[in-house]
C-alpha cells in the first residue's frame, strides 16, 4: 500500500466530459485513501505551479486524439516546471481517456515528462463513449453512451487503485503500432485538426446563441456580426469535437462541399508546384547532387510543397475568396450540405463545458 498522506496534483482536459468524469472518480477514491488531491483544468495560458515542491505526484488526463495527447496538452506538458528531485524524478501518472484504443498516447506524454525530469510509474487508458462525430464514430443513443461509461468508470478506478498501491505499471502498444499512431499524430498535429476544424459549418437551424463560442477550449470559434451571426473556426482549432456536440440545435456540422473544394485544390496546387519543380530546378539539382542525396531532398521538397499548398488552402484562400463564397445566400446554403445532421451528439452526463 502506498502513503495515505500523498499530496497529489492533477491536470487534466476534458472535450466532452468523459476525462472530466473519470477525474471525479479518481479524485475521490485517492481522497477517501486519506490522499490529498488539487485539481488543475488545462487550459490555454494556464500552467502548472512553478514549484512542484508542495506535491509527491503529479497525475495528468486527457482525451485521446489520433492516438496521442491533444496539442494544446502536450505543449502544457513541455512547459511544466522541472520534475528533477536529488531523490530521483517526482512521481507522475497518466491515464488516456478514448473512445476506442488510445494507442501510443500514454507512452508519448509519459516521453515528454521524462524529459522533464518525471519519474512516469504508471501510465494506462480508460475507455468510454466516442465523441467523434465527424465521421460518425459517436454512439447512437444516451443508454449506449452510458454503458460505455460505465466500463470507462471501471477503467478509472482500476487506475485510482494502482496510484493508492504505487504499482509501477505502463501501457504500451507494438512498436510498428506506436510508430503508426506517432506518424499520425504528427500529421494531425500540423495539417489534420486545422483541416478538419475548417470543415465544420453552422447550418439554417443556428440561432447565434454563441454557446460553442463561449465554451471553445481554446477560443478558436468567433462569431459573425449582424446578419452573420453563425461562427467561423481559426487554425488553432484542436478538433476536440466539443462544439459539434454542445450545440442544442445540431446546427453545427461537416461541409461535405467546403471539403470536397479544398482538397481539389490543395491537390491542384501541389501537384502544379511539384510539377513546376520538376521541370524547371530538379534537373539542375540533380547534376550536382549525389544520387542519395538528391533522391532524399527531392522528397524533401515535395513534402515542403504540399505543407504551402494546404497552408495556402486553408490560410489566405480560406480568409478571402471563401470567406466572400460563404456569403452568398444560395452557395451558403450548398455549404451546409452535410452528411452528420442525424448523428447523435454526445456529452457526458453532469459536464458542464467551460472555455
Amino acid at each position: 500500500m502506498g502513503r495515505s498522506d500523498m499530496r497529489n496534483l492533477i491536470c487534466y482536459f476534458s472535450a466532452t466530459g468523459n476525462t472530466s468524469r473519470a477525474v471525479a472518480l479518481i479524485v475521490k477514491e485517492l481522497e477517501k485513501a486519506g490522499q490529498k488531491v488539487e485539481s488543475l483544468r488545462i487550459a490555454p495560458g494556464v500552467q502548472a505551479p512553478r514549484d512542484l515542491g508542495s506535491f509527491d505526484r503529479l497525475i495528468i488526463a486527457f482525451p485521446t486524439l489520433a492516438w496521442n495527447p491533444p496539442v494544446m496538452v502536450k505543449r502544457f506538458l513541455r512547459r511544466l516546471p522541472s520534475g528533477k528531485r536529488p531523490a530521483g524524478g517526482l512521481r507522475a501518472a497518466v491515464i488516456a481517456v478514448d473512445g476506442g484504443g488510445c494507442g501510443p498516447a500514454p507512452a508519448a506524454a509519459a516521453r515528454i515528462l521524462a524529459r522533464r525530469g518525471f519519474d512516469v510509474g504508471l501510465t494506462a487508458r480508460a475507455g468510454y463513449a466516442e465523441n467523434w462525430v465527424q465521421v460518425g464514430l459517436g454512439p447512437k443513443s444516451g443508454e449506449e453512451a452510458e454503458l460505455k461509461a460505465e466500463k470507462g468508470d471501471e477503467m478509472a478506478l482500476a487506475f485510482a487503485e494502482k496510484l493508492i498501491d504505487l504499482r509501477r505499471e505502463r501501457y504500451e502498444v507494438s512498436v510498428p503500432f506506436a510508430f503508426l499512431g506517432n506518424g499520425l499524430a504528427f500529421l494531425f498535429g500540423i495539417f489534420g485538426r486545422r483541416f478538419l476544424g475548417k470543415l465544420y459549418f453552422a447550418d439554417s437551424d443556428c440561432t447565434g446563441c454563441g454557446l460553442c463560442e463561449k465554451t471553445c477550449p481554446v477560443g478558436t470559434i468567433t462569431m459573425g456580426k449582424g446578419k452573420d451571426s453563425r461562427p467561423s473556426w481559426k487554425l488553432t482549432c484542436e478538433d476536440c469535437g466539443r462544439c459539434i456536440n454542445v450545440c442544442p440545435k445540431r446546427a453545427i456540422n461537416v461541409s461535405i462541399l467546403y471539403g470536397a473544394v479544398q482538397l481539389t485544390l490543395i491537390v491542384s496546387l501541389a501537384t502544379t508546384g511539384i510539377g513546376a519543380f520538376n521541370a524547371f530546378v530538379r534537373p539542375d539539382l540533380a547534376a550536382i547532387l549525389a544520387p542519395a542525396i538528391g533522391a532524399a531532398s527531392f522528397i524533401a521538397i515535395d513534402i515542403v510543397i504540399l505543407i504551402l499548398a494546404h497552408a495556402v488552402c486553408i490560410g489566405p484562400l480560406d480568409w478571402t475568396v471563401f470567406r466572400w463564397i460563404r456569403g452568398i445566400p444560395g452557395i451558403n446554403r450548398a455549404f451546409t450540405l452535410t452528411y452528420s445532421k442525424g448523428f447523435y451528439r454526445y456529452i457526458a452526463k453532469g459536464f458542464v463545458p467551460k472555455k
